[in-house]
């Protein structure tokens, strides 16, 4: 998380493909990168996917 972080440019976005949301995990995961971005927004629920996912998009990554 931290390699990537450092990697990306202050504006651009990380894509994170994320499913099997309430296992601890994902939670562990989620935690991740709210202390290391500034800005995590969720997409809509992809449904066509098995199982149903969705895409984190987190963007600034902090100091």
């Amino acid at each position: 998380m931290d390699a990537t972080a450092a990697a990306l440019a202050p504006a651009a976005p990380s894509p994170t493909y994320l499913h099997a949301v309430p296992l601890t995990p994902a939670r562990r995961f989620r935690k991740q990168l709210t202390d290391r971005f500034e800005e995590v927004i969720p997409s809509r629920t992809i449904w066509r996917n098995t199982p149903p996912a969705f895409v984190l998009h987190a963007r600034r990554p902090r100091p």
